[in-house]
């Protein structure tokens, strides 16, 4: 089912359908989000943060509420487990031209933190994980095996993410193994990321 995040009817009608043919959600991973190209902060204008902001951030809460709502001992749920997909740079300001965006990914951390509190006597954890670089589909640049080997020397281990070293911590916090577990931020970024002198080859990508 397609629909946009930043739109609070959609994702009304998203939830009503999801609970109309499977029942009460249980498990919700949050992991639509958008970013920019890397360029001067200075270039950064106000439809960037406004489309920002409601991907990445107006969406992730609303997905949440919709999702607290059915999952509530509260109002009748059987509880659940929630997992936001934030970015592993929040701890470190992000890399050169992308302060803005991870500035607003700091903010699913805040969020995550703050709402478990008020969640975890409902039987809902909530958790995030922090990915860094990561081969996927929507990472076609990294195809370019120039461009991979630049972006894999500016991680510690040395090598960007398989998408199944991001699924595994998300599917464990997900499952009754991480039963004691909320308010989690875990870093799944190899390291962080060392900044030293621009390689041409990262300006201008949307990273």
């Amino acid at each position: 089912m397609a629909g946009d995040v930043g739109d609070e009817a959609a994702v009304i009608n998203m939830s009503n359908i999801v609970y109309a043919e499977l029942g009460a959600v249980t498990a919700l991973v949050n992991s639509s989000g958008i970013s920019l190209k890397r360029r001067p902060f200075i270039e950064l204008d106000a439809q960037d943060l406004t489309n920002l902001l409601s991907t990445n951030i107006t969406g992730t809460i609303l997905c949440t509420r919709e999702a607290v709502k059915q999952m509530s001992t509260k109002s009748g749920g059987t509880g659940g487990a929630i997992v936001n997909i934030s970015f592993m740079a929040t701890t470190m300001g992000g890399r050169l031209g992308a302060e803005a965006y991870t500035a607003l990914k700091g903010e699913v951390d805040i969020f995550t933190k703050g709402l478990a509190k008020e969640v975890a006597g409902q039987c809902i954890r909530i958790n995030a994980v922090c990915p860094g670089q990561t081969h996927s589909d929507k990472t076609d640049r990294l195809k370019n095996p120039e461009i991979a080997k630049a972006m894999a020397e500016t991680i510690p281990m040395g090598c960007i993410a398989r998408v199944e070293e991001i699924v595994e911590p998300v599917m464990w916090l997900l499952s009754e193994n991480a039963s004691f577990v909320t308010g989690a931020i875990v870093d799944a970024g190899g390291g962080g990321v060392t900044i030293g002198p621009e390689n041409p080859l990262l300006v201008g990508k949307s990273f």
